[in-house]
């Protein structure tokens, strides 16, 4: 019956790691998406002075025109690699395109807050100088995304729950897991805990005696 278990038990163990390739996407999905649909509109906002997304994205004349270094372009990209892998994130549920997701996200954060550095920090004779509001939108997306991700990442779905749950009545446990479930459980209702440590009162009994026998010893006359 045992090997049985330990079958039943390796079963539920592989079915529960075939569960874990989809994400609990829920709401989350939905949240994605919107990102997404505000990134293509953010991308027609300004992003500085008479530039734009598009032509920070596209590199073009106005862009240059306007002193938008590399680490803008970059930003862009790596904002527009972001938003297209939640795209895919969102449709498919697909948790190592989410691993991945939050790799790219933290790298487009991170270019999105030195981009907006970048902007606050130019001379006043620079043209379009200081961070328009697509460049803040874009930069907020990126960063809303990265945490979406990560909670998405870190957490199971349902199916691998109960896939845990199942296997757990099936997998054997040692005599150390019994003994812990025993302590866990002594101390949910309250008990005291077996194994706790009662050395200090041992050596306290132990004083108490020899002072006791101390105290018993007869007086001898000089």
């Amino acid at each position: 019956m045992s090997g049985q278990n330990e079958e039943l038990a390796a079963q539920l163990a592989a079915e529960e790691k075939q569960a874990a390739q989809r994400l609990p996407i829920g709401g989350a999905r939905w949240l994605l998406l919107g990102c997404v649909a505000l990134f293509v509109c953010g991308l027609f906002l300004p992003h500085a002075g008479a530039v734009k997304g598009l032509d920070v994205l596209f590199r073009t004349a106005t862009a240059a025109a306007h002193s938008t270094s590399r680490l803008e372009v970059f930003y862009v990209f790596a904002v527009l690699i972001e938003m297209l892998l939640a795209l895919a994130i969102a449709i498919t549920a697909n948790r190592q395109l989410a691993q991945i997701g939050v790799v790219v996200a933290m790298a487009s954060s991170i270019a999105a807050m030195l981009a907006v550095w970048k902007r606050q920090v130019r001379s006043p004779e620079d043209l379009g100088t200081g961070p328009g509001v697509g460049l803040w939108l874009i930069a907020l997306l990126a960063f809303v995304v990265w945490i979406v991700l990560i909670l998405q990442v870190i957490q199971r779905n349902d199916q691998q729950w109960e896939l845990d749950k199942e296997r757990r009545k099936y997998t054997p446990q040692s005599e150390l897991a019994l003994a812990q479930l025993e302590v866990l459980e002594a101390k949910r209702q309250g008990n005291v805990d077996p194994f706790a440590d009662n050395r200090r009162a041992r050596a306290k009994q132990r004083r108490d005696r020899m002072l006791r026998g101390e105290g018993q010893q007869p007086q001898t006359n000089p």
